[in-house]
Formats: C-alpha cells, structure tokens, sequence
C-alpha cells in the first residue's frame, strides 16, 4: 500500500508514503528553501566567522554535526526556534539580530555594523576613546 501526497507547498513538497510488512516509509520530501533561510543561514555563517570558529566548533556547542550547521549556512535545512536561540546564545546577540540580518535589504550594511558592535564590545575604554576621535574625523571631512 502507498499514499502519494503531492503538493508545491515550499516547506513539505511532495513525498511518498508506503507500507511495507506495517512500517511506514517517507521517500521524496523536498524542502525548497526559501530567501529567508538562505539569509538566515548566512547571517550565521558571518556570525561564526567574524569570531574566527569553524562549523565543527560551533556544532560541537550545539550538539550536532558539522553538516548540519552547513546545511543550515546553506539554507539547505531550516533552523529550529530553539536551534536559532542556542545560536544566538552562543554568540552572545539576540535572535531578533540574526533574524534582521535575514530581512533586511542591505545585508552588507548590517553585517558591517554587526562587526564594529564586535569590535566594539572587546574594546577597552582607551582603544573606544580612539575609534570615537577617527570617526569624529572622518565625519568632518
């Protein structure tokens, strides 16, 4: 026996169900990835790499393999709610940060903002004292 469900719905695409010997099997399921998770994924793959860590250092925080953090770098897989907090935990920045990353317009823009935030954080209060004078300078000019 088989049930074929065959839809264009971008999450469950279509798949085949069959039984054989009353086990139940799931052949063909297609997820198409859409531009959110495209981005998503490469707003941590920015994240990791801006913090100089592999996808095998942040797999082993998560606890899971290294192909799946690629995959959902790739977008190939979707990132859970709970995946995507721990992520973002473990940078130390929101979800609402890696979620706008995947929403707005000018990713660039805000991957460079997210890098001097970074920059920032680490910076003692002399090294801050002296990136304020250089962008004070090169406002004025």
């Amino acid at each position: 026996m088989f049930i074929v469900f065959n839809s264009n719905h971008p999450i469950s695409g279509g798949f085949l169900l069959t039984c054989n010997g009353g086990f139940w099997t799931m052949a063909g399921r297609k997820y198409n990835a859409s531009e959110f998770d495209i981005n998503l994924g490469h707003a941590i793959s920015v994240q990791r790499n801006m913090r100089g860590l592999s996808q095998r250092d942040l797999a082993r925080h998560l606890g899971i393999t290294f192909q799946q953090v690629n995959k959902y770098e790739s977008g190939t897989n979707r990132v859970g709610a709970r995946t995507l907090y721990e992520i973002a935990k473990f940078f130390e920045i929101s979800v609402d940060t890696l979620v706008g990353c995947a929403t707005c317009k000018s990713n660039e823009d805000t991957i460079i903002q997210q890098t001097m935030d970074l920059m920032y954080t680490k910076m003692d209060a002399s090294e801050r004292q002296l990136m304020l004078r250089m962008a004070t300078y090169i406002a004025k000019a």
